[in-house]
């Protein structure tokens, strides 16, 4: 049963951070919060349309907002981090900033999986510590990490997002079990296709997608309705039927070349990639 706004204000406010705000989930999940009532730390790369978000959301709820541009796999996050926490009573964290690179993976630059594994790894890990440390002493709060159904199946093509959304997906589980008993509610967004300008401007074909495609606000409604019932959730139906099936159903093998094709059918550029050797 989802938290009426005032009792979900109680549970996880008066502040939350969420990484990533200027677009995509990270923009819905601002909104979603702010309709619910908290007060938001917005974070992003780009000062002017995180601003213009923030600007957005207090326009339409009446709750106060901190825009902050900054670069989250540079060394100052931590410090960062630790002021925001000594200064504001942030109940809830939405580790929700990201990159994704289509592509083999030998192909891709190195210096793009190194800032993958910057953003979701350390960057992560460093926001989650610092920030969970006032939430067991309160007693409440939650952490939400987002990420991807690719982290189940291991996609093919996005083989180190994929990869990094799993060491996501494995952090989150395990801390809903360790906090769950000191009131800290963890869990994992498993997301699916959203139609965000990434995915768009990586060449999805929204037609082929079809019911696999969500909205941004869809999922961070769904999201934000779950937190605190489970360690991971996937607020797509297909998303789940498909992730049982493929994730842990089909043999590995099978599955994999499964996946590949389905991401050669989404993303007609990768197909124009294929060798013309391949299967």
């Amino acid at each position: 049963m989802p938290l009426a706004a005032s009792d979900f204000r109680g549970r996880y406010g008066p502040w939350a951070l969420v990484t990533g705000a200027a677009g995509g989930l990270g923009q819905a999940f601002a909104r979603a919060l702010g309709a619910r009532g908290l007060n938001l730390v917005l974070s992003d790369l780009e000062a002017e349309p995180l601003e213009a978000v923030a600007r957005a959301v207090e326009a339409d709820h009446g709750v106060a907002t901190r825009p902050l541009a900054l670069d989250l796999t540079q060394p100052a996050c931590a410090e960062t981090a630790g002021a925001l926490a000594a200064e504001l009573e942030l109940g809830l964290l939405v580790n929700n900033a990201g990159v994704s690179h289509i592509g083999r993976f030998a192909d891709l630059p190195l210096d793009a999986h190194l800032q993958g594994l910057e953003l979701h790894g350390r960057a992560a890990v460093t926001l989650t510590h610092i920030l969970v440390q006032p939430m067991r002493r309160r007693g409440r709060g939650g952490v939400l990490f987002v990420s991807s159904g690719s982290a189940a199946v291991h996609s093919p093509w996005v083989a180190h997002y994929a990869a990094t959304k799993a060491y996501q997906l494995a952090l989150a589980e395990a801390l809903y079990e360790e906090l769950r008993h000191e009131g800290v509610d963890a869990m994992a967004l498993v997301a699916g296709l959203t139609r965000t300008e990434t995915l768009l401007r990586a060449g999805l074909d929204v037609g082929r997608a079809g019911v696999l495609l969500s909205e941004p606000r869809f999922v961070a409604e769904r999201t934000l309705d779950a937190l605190g019932s489970g360690p991971s959730f996937e607020p797509n139906l297909v998303d789940r039927l498909s992730t049982l099936v493929v994730g842990r159903w089909l043999p590995r093998r099978f599955a994999l070349r499964l996946v590949r094709r389905s991401f050669e059918r989404l993303f007609p550029r990768i197909a124009a990639q294929r060798d013309a050797g391949d299967p």
